[in-house]
């Protein structure tokens, strides 16, 4: 098996801890508060409005939290310029060839079926297009990859290889279908989890690949702007 990269920093055990907590507060608490407050608004907010206060929390909260892995990560990043842009622009390349495939299957099978998360995120932009466009492009991919790449794969890796793979695929693919549990059949879900594996497992890859976090944060990043511009059209 390759040898991790000669730099791949690893969070403090402060960051661990306090990270591990947040991260169940924003994905468990977070929402649910948000909500029951902006009800008690006099004028509440739109959803659109919603999810980009909740970007917004999520974002300044981790950046603080993981604010010195963060700085040891872009410095070596910015050390490396050249392959942290290479391995971001192979990892996003895999993704998309791997994405197109599964889907071509899943459409093979099922050709009705679209996927729940993108859907929504298409229907925010239609409200919000300038604000949901910031927080998709630039603030979820910093959150996303502190929590799944950063503490679960990082902090994973040094105990078994193929577990902090398997953990931070698989919760990343978890978080964009559990809010429609219960709204949507089993089968439906379980295609759109699907779905999100190839791009956790090549958000690891490049990770691995230079070891700072800022390549699977460009590499998210430019999914997401595809994704953007794909749906603005």
């Amino acid at each position: 098996m390759k040898k991790s990269p000669s730099y791949f920093n690893a969070l403090s055990r402060k960051e661990t801890r306090i990270g591990l907590i947040y991260m169940a507060i924003s994905l468990i608490l977070l929402p649910s508060l948000l909500q029951q407050g902006n009800a008690m608004l006099a004028s509440p907010l739109s959803s659109a409005r919603l999810n980009f206060v909740y970007y917004c929390i999520n974002f300044l909260t981790v950046v603080w939290i993981f604010r010195y892995f963060l700085k040891d990560s872009f410095r070596a990043a910015l050390r490396s310029p050249f392959a942290t842009i290479w391995y971001a622009a192979l990892g996003y390349l895999g993704s998309e060839a791997l994405c197109e495939l599964l889907t071509i299957l899943i459409f093979m099978i099922f050709p009705s079926f679209s996927n729940i998360n993108d859907q929504t995120v298409f229907n925010l932009l239609g409200q919000e297009q300038t604000l949901i466009a910031i927080g998709t492009v630039i603030m979820v991919p910093v959150t996303e990859e502190l929590f799944f790449r950063g503490l679960l794969f990082r902090n994973l890796w040094d105990k078994k290889q193929v577990l902090a793979y398997a953990v931070s695929m698989g919760s990343f693919a978890l978080l964009h279908v559990v809010g429609y549990i219960g709204s949507f059949d089993p089968l439906h879900l379980l295609l759109c989890f699907v779905q999100y594996l190839p791009a956790g497992f090549c958000l690891c890859w490049c990770y691995r690949q230079t070891g700072t976090i800022a390549t699977p944060i460009i590499m998210h990043a430019i999914v997401n702007a595809m994704g953007v511009s794909n749906a603005v059209r």
